[in-house]
């Protein structure tokens, strides 16, 4: 009888796509090498002038730790919306104006990056909480998809409540203070203080719905924070969303533990190149 092998699992495979904030890209880069380290598969999709900020840290993590990561650099639609080339987030955008285009070129990349996925064929997408339609593709491919959200969970919970309740239409005037509906820590606003999309009918409200329509239909959220920091308010949030949240922030303080033990290993890498000048010489 012919002995049949034990076939290796294969290996998970997560995708990452990043927005065009400096803080939406660090923290969610933090994760795609922090699970790449832990043994996982992963793959970042970003325009080629996002990547140059965190292309030298996956580098050194797979000199040093042989992480299994992969970049993919797309190509920003530069002028297909009116922007010069080299803005492609936030950080390089001068003017509102700039930052709207900006949006806009990544609203165009939905194409692009929904082939990208299908050839990658992923176990599991991480994406920024500003590519809502990433849900329809990940239910398509019958997979799961994380939203990632930078912000604490107070912030998530005060834009809930005040878009939900509209406590602020209980004050007679614009500088009468208001509280905000079950927050469970008294909080008073001016309605000055509220941003316009919480309000009024604007662009960025449309967007913003979609996220949170998005939310909901996502296997959860991944937070930049932790239950000891807002032991409260990742509750809260959940409760009131009706969505599972992984709070594993800090990311900054696990990445900055392991970049000191990759600068601890280039130190011990050099010493020992340098140990014995003439080792090797004629043999």
């Amino acid at each position: 009888m012919a002995l049949v092998q034990n076939e290796q699992p294969a290996m998970l495979h997560v995708v990452f796509i990043p927005y065009a904030m400096m803080n939406h890209i660090t923290p969610l880069v933090h994760i795609a090498r922090l699970f790449a380290l832990h043994g996982l598969k992963v793959t970042i999709i970003a325009p080629q002038h996002n990547v140059f900020p965190f292309q030298s840290s996956i580098d050194r993590d797979h000199l040093f730790s042989k992480s299994n990561i992969t970049v993919l650099t797309i190509q920003f639609p530069s002028e297909e919306v009116g922007l010069p080339e080299g803005i492609e987030n936030f950080i390089a955008s001068p003017s509102m104006e700039i930052v709207g285009k900006v949006h806009y070129g990544f609203i165009r990349l939905q194409k692009i990056v929904e082939q990208l996925i299908r050839e990658i064929n992923p176990n599991c997408i991480v994406s920024d909480m500003f590519f809502p339609w990433i849900v329809d593709l990940a239910e398509e491919l019958q997979i799961s998809r994380f939203s990632f959200q930078p912000a604490t969970f107070i912030h998530k919970c005060a834009w809930v409540f005040i878009r939900e309740f509209t406590p602020y239409k209980n004050v007679a005037s614009d500088s009468e203070r208001f509280l905000i509906s079950c927050f469970p820590l008294d909080v008073k606003m001016k309605i000055s203080e509220i941003e316009d999309f919480l309000k009024e009918e604007t662009e960025y409200k449309k967007t913003v719905d979609d996220v949170l329509q998005a939310e909901v239909r996502s296997h959860g959220i991944i937070h930049n924070t932790c239950s000891d920091l807002e032991p409260r308010f990742f509750q809260l949030y959940e409760k009131a969303r009706g969505v599972k949240g992984w709070h594993i922030g800090p990311l900054a303080l696990f990445i900055n533990k392991y970049e000191a033990e990759i600068s601890s290993k280039q130190i011990s890498n050099s010493n020992n190149s340098c140990s014995d000048p003439w080792k090797g010489y004629g043999d």
